[in-house]
């Protein structure tokens, strides 16, 4: 989950600071592509092989956060805090914005996707040219087989097909998604820090079957989260609500909810995202 190369403290505040604004803003953009396929998922959504280095963790603890009943169903145990703290920081580190399964635009999951390899699975992301351009590419089956593993869903290849070509000329910038030949593209860059994390506070069973998650995201303090290895960012999934809230080396940015179903596999799918509005 950690990067190795980080930015300076100021781009980081405003990346937090636009976090639940900016996400959402930039996918308004995008309202000539149609919704993603809702067709429903059920084989094994475990971690494909070009996201070995994903958040999901395997350690768990036994300690578990006291739980209030509140609307949105029965309380639950926290039985694996890793688990479930792991989940949802796959989503807080790249500042994902408010989210609807069934709502959602190609150009949303392409976005989460991207992110997501940057941060977890460097070697699923190519570098390429086109024309005077620099783009960072990903492969049509390596975003199916995340936008499975993690929304439960499959992208409609039509519609990502529909997408732009990349441009090859500075005067023709624009952000991404695009689209050619198999491969999605985003202009190239570097030096992100995305130092957030997530911690399921409480977790609540609905009537339907699925699971809310109330959560808590947090920043680890930049000069502690340069200093980590993958061990020591470890250490922060196991963190309780109540640890994490006293730790020194973080920062509270906001709260929020997310609705999910269970796998076949043990994981989650992400039906609905909401962090609080700053």
């Amino acid at each position: 989950m950690k990067m190795k190369k980080l930015c300076a403290l100021a781009l980081c505040s405003c990346m937090i600071l636009g976090v639940f604004t900016a996400c959402n803003s930039e996918d308004d953009e995008s309202t000539d592509i149609t919704v993603i396929s809702s067709e429903s998922v059920t084989t094994d959504t475990s971690a494909p092989a070009e996201t070995s280095e994903s958040t999901e963790a395997t350690e768990s603890t036994e300690e578990t956060v006291p739980s209030e009943t509140t609307e949105q169903g029965e309380p639950m145990e926290i039985t694996d805090q890793t688990k479930v703290n792991t989940y949802i920081s796959n989503f807080a580190e790249v500042f994902f914005g408010d989210f609807e399964r069934d709502t959602a635009s190609v150009k949303t999951i392409l976005n989460f996707i991207h992110i997501h390899l940057k941060i977890n699975s460097r070697n699923s992301i190519s570098y390429e040219n086109k024309g005077d351009l620099s783009y960072e590419s990903f492969t049509m089956d390596t975003a199916q087989s995340n936008c499975t593993k993690y929304f439960g869903i499959r992208l409609n290849e039509d519609d990502c097909r529909d997408l732009p070509l990349p441009p090859t000329t500075s005067d023709a910038y624009a952000q991404g998604p695009f689209y050619d030949n198999g491969k999605f593209y985003y202009p190239a860059a570097d030096g992100e820090s995305y130092n957030l994390i997530g911690v399921v506070d409480n977790m609540y069973s609905n009537s339907d079957g699925t699971i809310t998650f109330a959560f808590t995201i947090y920043e680890i303090d930049l000069d502690t989260y340069s200093s980590l290895d993958a061990n020591g960012m470890k250490a922060y999934y196991k963190l309780t609500s109540s640890q994490a809230a006293n730790d020194i080396t973080l920062s509270r940015v906001t709260g929020g909810t997310a609705t999910v179903s269970a796998t076949q596999s043990g994981g989650y799918s992400l039906i609905s995202y909401h962090p609080d509005k700053q």
